[in-house]
């Protein structure tokens, strides 16, 4: 799973363009073992992340897109049902063509006027293209990206620009079921008063819980940190 946001500023006392108005940090899973059918690992970043978009394999309707579909769509709780999901075409998002779009990623801490070997070596350094599920995934984002920038970005001339790549490992993570994870109220989202704001994505407060509790955040970035 990717997940791409704007926090940082440019690099350098850069000014931004107006085509490169975007400027993005993209997140790398390590590839992790998901045991069917609960696929606990994929519950838990799910609710950690709350995403707006999920790419899946249109080609693949095996249990895990069931259990995703189910997650997305069975989840009234909360605003998570409204995260939309894509399928893409197994033709146009190969492994070999989205190897490629990797490979072609320019980022600001690559060594200046690089060439084409010299960016694949370091890239190499970043990424470990023996992990070929991480890997088609970075290389599927980008190919859609690129392809739906413009939409997304609601900019005609706007590209994304991405800082660096974080690597996320999730080796140590403890896992919970549905019901415990429920049951210790770490989080507890309720719909919004108004009946206006009802259902918006991002419009729930926050109930009782553990979350609600040892808040002291005075601002939204301050508790997005939080959780």
């Amino acid at each position: 799973m990717n997940d791409f946001r704007n926090d940082d500023p440019l690099p350098n006392g850069q000014q931004e363009t107006s085509e490169e108005t975007e400027v993005e940090e993209l997140f790398i899973l390590e590839e992790i073992v998901d045991r069917p059918p609960e696929f606990q690992m994929f519950a838990s970043l799910f609710r950690q992340v709350e995403p707006v978009c999920i790419l899946l394999d249109g080609k693949n309707q095996g249990t895990f897109v069931q259990t995703v579909k189910r997650t997305v769509f069975d989840n009234d709780s909360n605003d998570e049902g409204r995260c939309k999901l894509t399928f893409l075409s197994s033709k146009e998002y190969s492994f070999e063509a989205c190897k490629r779009r990797v490979f072609s990623l320019s980022l600001p801490t690559e060594p200046a006027n690089a060439s084409e070997d010299e960016r694949s070596q370091y890239l190499r350094t970043v990424l470990d293209f023996s992990q070929t599920q991480s890997v088609h995934a970075l290389g599927a984002l980008l190919r859609y990206l690129d392809l739906n920038w413009a939409k997304l970005s609601m900019d005609l001339h706007a590209k994304p620009q991405f800082l660096s790549l974080r690597i996320i490992s999730l080796a140590d993570i403890v896992t919970i079921d549905e019901d415990t994870y429920r049951g210790l109220q770490v989080f507890r989202p309720l719909a919004h008063p108004s009946a206006f704001k009802r259902g918006v994505r991002g419009s729930a407060r926050e109930g009782l819980s553990l979350c609600q509790l040892f808040s002291r955040c005075s601002s939204k970035l301050g508790q997005s940190r939080l959780r």
